[in-house]
């Protein structure tokens, strides 16, 4: 009898919770809609997302290097994994938590929303997207992330003169394809070290001497001095005995 109303009350209470959690999940849901519809109601994604126009937009950049793929001294280009990060303001993406269900940031697809046009300049074949590019993270306050997993194909100078001990420097320029005049953005380096390593994955071939990069406003250029690594082919003498 005692097991029995245990498992009367078990279930009740269990479905008191889930009741609970599903109607909180459906008002959150039900908020987050109306959310999308009034921020992007008027909302003009041809434009930048700035209220004083006669300002710069500060986009600034990450740019992760996940792998060195493949170094094509022959046609002079360096193809590699990335990540691209950007981060900016959007004066017109901005709400009151309290008002929508305490939702402080919503995924929203980036064909509805102004997104920067940054790209290498000096890519020579069309980045191949890995991740789809479509979502961006925009939070209560205005700020908005974008991320973006390519594979990307840039050109170099590669000298062979010192091969197989070669150094090679090659470099990733990085702008707006259409920022100029008044409607311009400025670029800023999201941290001292131009390109992040955190997630790199080693090649067998060449190893990262140094990254540095020069921030000219509206480009900037991020350099990778890479060294071919040292292979020693060494030769066993077996004696007889």
């Amino acid at each position: 009898m005692f097991r029995f109303g245990f498992v009367i009350s078990f279930t009740l209470v269990f479905g008191v919770v889930s009741i609970g959690v599903n109607n909180t999940t459906n008002t959150r849901s039900h908020k987050g809609k109306e959310l999308l519809r009034d921020i992007l109601r008027d909302y003009e994604k041809s434009v930048r997302p700035i209220e004083q126009v006669d300002q710069p937009l500060h986009v600034y950049v990450q740019l992760s290097l996940q792998q060195i793929l493949n170094l094509d001294e022959k046609n002079q280009h360096l193809q590699t994994g990335t990540m691209l990060t950007l981060r900016w303001h959007d004066d017109y993406l901005m709400w009151n938590p309290e008002e929508y269900g305490n939702i402080t940031y919503l995924p929203i697809h980036s064909s509805l929303i102004w997104i920067p046009d940054i790209t290498a300049y000096n890519k020579i074949e069309p980045d191949t997207t890995l991740v789809d590019k479509g979502i961006a993270t925009v939070f209560s306050t205005g700020h908005v992330t974008h991320t973006q997993y390519s594979l990307l194909t840039t050109a170099c100078d590669i000298d062979m003169t010192y091969f197989p001990y070669d150094e090679q420097k090659c470099n990733f320029s990085l702008g707006s394809l259409t920022s100029q005049g008044n409607d311009y953005i400025v670029l800023e380096m999201e941290k001292e070290d131009p390109i992040d390593r955190a997630y790199f994955y080693p090649n067998v071939e060449w190893e990262i001497l140094d990254i540095h990069g020069e921030n000219k406003n509206d480009s900037m250029r991020e350099y990778v001095l890479m060294q071919r690594e040292r292979y020693c082919l060494c030769e066993r003498n077996v004696s007889s005995s």
